[in-house]
């Protein structure tokens, strides 16, 4: 006679019924192994049951390299390297919800091949302040865009000198200066740190552009790209910032100054990176302005005659007191292992910029909701912050105290522009449903996110001011 199956094991049971037939199987120190780490990255099984351990690793930009057992010390492994995804910030200001199921899907194929159960992410956590260290790694400042970008991941400023087309480039001497032209931006940061097997960099990816751009050219008139790094920020150190020698950091700026002199068109790419103080978790930023002299050298650099377009990556907002001195701003999050591919193609037109703020950038950090309240509310006095904004985060207190966005939740630019037709509304059996015509009436492919908002009824009669929730659609392509 064929003894019976055990409940648990059978897959066509329930699954309340084959927990139930589990947890009666084991033991009392059998039941605590697993509501506890056996080591930094698995959960016990039961082997005796059958039950294997759970494996799991740091996201959610792609899968971190192997750690020693029960250290945090790496591995070095020869086998762990990854595709490095750009930050859940850059995957937010997509507004895209079926880019967010491809890329919830790319991330898991490297897990599985991997051999991890469990991602630890997608960071959803609401981003209140600009100098949360770990913002990057969030979907931004509304409830409603995070929702709907990160459910199908686990389910599956524009001038007229961009797009820096070939004809644009032809000729001239360009100058890449900046840190992240050329630094790994996938270092540091914390958990969230990849080893990636290869990078393109901006500088490199631009490089090859300009060359492009002039090969039909006679040698005598073929522009070129400089690239120089204009300053200095340090190793990526997780529990210390690494200083900078002053003086050093002067040569740096000095050096860039006397070679822009001499550019026919400047190409700035800074912003922040993943050091500590920077966008790293365990040490927040220590104010809102870029860190390293960047605001004296971008505006030095833009009192100068050539053009200038400002590149900067980060997972925060910062402020811009150089912006009315520049002719174009892209900022770009991080971009992952292709950052220089991706960069060039928004830069130059093949890709036409579709993005849009998941976050508010403040004219100046005062304006946060947040800071009226003092350091109770941020940074916190005996490690107890309060949230005494309430759920007026981000857009909802900037509309609640009148305060005047620099760029406002939702903002982003394109190379080509959108005609909306007259809205339609309608009931449904699933609530209110708006449709609108969205006619491209320009020159380039494009895609476009319709944004709406509402009052909420209940909130007008109770203070008489009313709260506007955001309601991103599906992006479109308008051709």
């Amino acid at each position: 006679m064929q003894a019976q199956q055990s409940k648990y094991l059978d897959t066509n049971a329930p699954l309340e019924e084959r927990v139930a037939d589990a947890l009666s199987r084991m033991t009392l120190q059998e039941k605590i192994k697993l509501v506890h780490a056996q080591s930094k990255f698995t959960s016990a099984g039961v082997p005796r049951l059958g039950i294997r351990q759970l494996n799991m690793d740091d996201g959610p930009h792609g899968v971190r390299e192997e750690l020693d057992w029960n250290e945090w010390k790496t591995a070095n492994w020869t086998n762990d390297s990854i595709v490095a995804l750009p930050s859940l910030t850059c995957l937010a200001a997509t507004w895209n919800p079926a880019l967010a199921s491809l890329y919830g899907h790319s991330v898991s194929e490297e897990f599985a091949f991997r051999g991890k159960d469990v991602m630890l992410g997608p960071g959803v956590n609401i981003q209140r302040t600009p100098l949360n260290g770990r913002a990057f790694e969030y979907m931004g400042e509304d409830p409603y865009l995070a929702s709907e970008m990160v459910v199908p991941y686990i389910q599956e400023r524009k001038t007229p000198l961009l797009p820096l087309t070939p004809e644009k480039l032809a000729g001239l001497r360009v100058l890449i200066v900046g840190e992240n032209a050329t630094r790994s931006l996938t270092l540091g940061g914390g958990s969230s740190e990849l080893k990636t097997l290869q990078e393109v960099s901006p500088f490199e990816a631009l490089q090859q552009t300009i060359e492009e751009a002039n090969k039909s050219l006679p040698s005598f008139e073929r522009g070129s790209g400089v690239g120089l790094q204009g300053y200095t920020s340090g190793r990526a150190l997780y529990d210390k910032v690494d200083e900078v020698d002053p003086a050093e950091q002067q040569r740096l700026h000095d050096e860039a100054i006397e070679q822009a002199r001499q550019a026919h068109l400047i190409i700035y790419i800074g912003g922040m990176n993943k050091n500590r103080r920077q966008d790293c978790e365990n040490g927040d930023r220590e104010d809102y302005n870029l860190s390293f002299g960047q605001n004296q050298l971008i505006a030095d650099l833009a009192a100068l005659p050539a053009p200038m377009v400002v590149v900067t990556f980060g997972g925060n907002p910062y402020a811009m007191p150089w912006l009315n001195q520049v002719e174009a701003l892209v900022h770009c999050w991080y971009l992952g292992s292709e950052s220089g591919t991706a960069l060039a193609n928004v830069l130059t037109g093949k890709v036409n910029p579709s993005g849009k703020l998941p976050v508010t950038f403040a004219r100046q950090y005062e304006d946060y909701p947040y800071v009226k309240y003092g350091q109770e509310a941020y940074p916190g006095i005996n490690k107890q912050v309060h949230y005494r904004e309430g759920v007026f985060v981000g857009y909802r207190g900037f509309e609640k105290n009148k305060k005047r966005a620099l760029f406002p939740f939702g903002y982003g630019l394109s190379y080509t522009t959108f005609r909306y037709g007259k809205p339609q509304v309608s009931s449904t059996a699933e609530g209110w449903q708006v449709e609108v015509d969205v006619t491209n009436t320009g020159s380039r492919d494009g895609k476009e996110v319709v944004h709406t908002t509402v009052r909420s009824p209940l909130l007008v009669t109770a203070t008489n001011t009313g709260r506007r929730l955001p309601m991103p659609g599906s992006p479109c392509l308008a051709t």
